[in-house]
């Protein structure tokens, strides 16, 4: 699992279209740079061009928001009455924050038995909130806990993403609550 949830501590990554942040060594083999050259430092590499000397580009960031969350959460018979209320409105909360930050978020309910709530397009990782409050908003609980087939079912669903640094987005926040 990588990535913190906390708005102030979201990693920086390189982006084309992010705000231009440090300075960094310039690839002439980016022709899309030359808007982000250090002009002074252009005009003194064009009079004496050297490999040795190129000039200074900045480095364009962004920071990582979105991601992916992974809810976990007990309806077995321990979590009856007051228990029930806090747990849905936990839910509710961490799917505001999910909002907020366009993360896409997966839920499942569990006792004895884990159910996976999935979009209708059958993705396990949605940015449907409203279809997934409805589901947090269950008060029903029945059934002995077992923690584990849930966090194996949402351990399954990250691997199927492949790798936190895979698919074009670079180091994906992934957290299970």
């Amino acid at each position: 699992l990588v990535g913190s949830i906390d708005a102030g501590n979201a990693e920086l990554s390189d982006n084309s279209g992010g705000a231009p942040r440090r300075w960094r060594a310039w690839d002439p083999r980016e022709a899309s740079e030359l808007a982000d050259l250090d002009a002074v430092e252009l005009h003194r590499w064009a009079q004496d061009p050297s490999p040795a000397a190129w000039p200074r580009a900045r480095q364009r960031m962004r920071r990582n928001r979105g991601g992916l969350v992974a809810v976990l959460r007990d309806v077995s018979m321990s979590m009856t009455g007051v228990n029930a209320t806090w747990s849905a409105r936990v839910t509710l909360a961490l799917l505001d924050a999910a909002r907020r930050r366009r993360m896409r978020f997966g839920y499942i309910e569990f006792n004895h038995r884990s159910k996976k709530f999935c979009h209708e397009d059958g993705t396990f990782f949605t940015s449907d909130y409203s279809a997934l409050s409805h589901a947090a908003v269950n008060l029903s609980c029945q059934g002995w806990t077992n923690y584990e087939q849930p966090l194996a079912d949402a351990l399954r669903e990250f691997a199927a993403l492949g790798p936190a640094a895979g698919g074009g987005r670079p180091q994906q926040q992934r957290h299970v609550l």
